[in-house]
């Protein structure tokens, strides 16, 4: 019933994964079908899910044929897919990014905007996007911000999760609360949590690891000293 703008963005990446998986195994004919494929939805995302009077990107209701007016992060997942125009990237960024009305709370950046009636920080056995700050997202906005310029801005983000994973939490949790830190959730959350330790050192070597086009690097190891181990090594 709903269609997602987050969903459509991250469709649009794996499309250009496929594309540069199908170009390693030379098949150039299906490479230009998900080049082709991603292109598309990437228009259709601007003329579907952008509101020009609000500057944002809404979900949209198919069987009412309109948009959702619900703030929430996914309006930003754009500026990652780089589907968004500047012009549009500016806007959301200037207009509600940076709204400490909206999303940038003092741990930003708020899954919901603090102005929609039903947001609230934490969890009540319901929805825990609507307020809280979640890494995984914080981090896709993050590399968006940077590829449209906005460097500064997601130098700020970066610094702000370090200090929140660090001084506000004896360990990583799950998801934040995007007004005071506080870490929500499930304790010792390494997965994508442990997101908020690398941010600012990406930020310092320019290294974007969801990059498509560049090579993975062990950042974390070469530069933090972090070595990883598996299961079976553990057990030795």
């Amino acid at each position: 019933e709903v269609e997602g703008v987050d969903l459509a963005c991250y469709l649009v990446r794996e499309l250009r994964a496929m594309a540069v998986i199908a170009n390693k195994l030379d098949k150039q004919a299906d490479k230009k079908a998900f080049l082709d494929h991603a292109k598309r939805l990437g228009r259709l995302i601007n003329e579907v899910f952008w509101d020009e009077k609000d500057g944002f990107y809404y979900d949209r209701n198919e069987k009412k044929n309109e948009r959702v007016k619900v703030k929430s992060v996914a309006a930003f997942m754009p500026l990652w897919a780089g589907v968004a125009t500047p012009r549009r990237a500016r806007r959301i960024v200037k207009e509600h990014l940076l709204n400490e009305k909206e999303f940038w709370l003092k741990y930003p950046v708020a899954s919901y905007a603090k102005t929609e009636p039903d947001y609230y920080q934490g969890s009540h056995n319901e929805c825990n996007w609507r307020g809280s700050t979640w890494m995984p997202t914080n981090y896709m906005i993050f590399h968006g911000l940077i590829h449209y310029g906005f460097k500064s801005v997601a130098r700020e983000l970066a610094d702000r999760m370090f200090r929140m994973v660090i001084e506000e939490n004896p360990v990583t949790r799950e998801y934040y609360n995007a007004e005071t830190g506080a870490g929500i959730g499930q304790t010792q959350f390494w997965g994508f949590s442990a997101l908020g330790y690398v941010m600012p050192l990406e930020f310092e070597l320019d290294y974007d690891p969801t990059d498509l086009a560049g090579p993975v690097r062990p950042v974390a190891t070469q530069h933090l000293g972090v070595h990883f181990q598996t299961q079976s090594t553990a057990r030795k």
